[in-house]
Formats: structure tokens, sequence, C-alpha cells
């Protein structure tokens, strides 16, 4: 199953900056300068790349307002946690 993303331009920059650093075109020190990030931050933030690829740059605020905030139709406009104790009370009722 394919993944479609719709990024900022900040993380396509973060996308280009890591995989120049990684292919030791340019160094982390320089990397961190190029995306304002302290040394510390560019470390984590490339090792995050590396552990969990290209869904490792996004930030994460972003992401837990996505998938905590945002009502999907998919799960009949409920939020996650809710669907997830309707689903567990059906399973209740038909093992009743």
């Amino acid at each position: 199953m394919k993944k479609y993303y719709l990024i900022s331009e900040e993380e396509l920059k973060r996308y280009e900056v890591l995989t120049q650093a990684l292919r030791g075109c340019i160094t982390l020190r320089q990397a961190s300068e190029i995306l304002g990030l302290s040394y510390r931050q560019c470390l984590r933030l490339k090792e995050r790349f590396q552990n969990k690829g290209f869904e490792g740059l996004f930030r994460k605020s972003t992401l837990f307002c996505y998938n905590r905030l945002y009502v999907h139709s998919a799960l009949g406009y409920l939020s996650p946690e809710e669907y997830e104790l309707k689903y567990y009370r059906e399973q209740q009722r038909n093992v009743a």
C-alpha cells in the first residue's frame, strides 16, 4: 500500500539537508546551521530519520494533532479514541 504525504516546505528542506548529511556531502554541524537547529537537535532528527524514515521528519505535534483531534469520515466522524471504544463495546455485546 502506497503512502502519500502532505508536507511543508520546512519538512522538504529537512529531508534534502539530512539526505546530504547522510551521504557525506555536508557535516551534521553544517546541516544544523542550514536548518537553524542546534547540533543536538539535528542529531536527534537524524536518528529519527534513520529509524523511521521519512515519517521521522514530521513534527510530532502535527502528527498528534492530526491523529487525535481531527475527525475522520472513514471512522464514521468519530475520533480514534471514540471509534476504538465503540468497537470494543460491540465486541463485548457479540460475545455475551
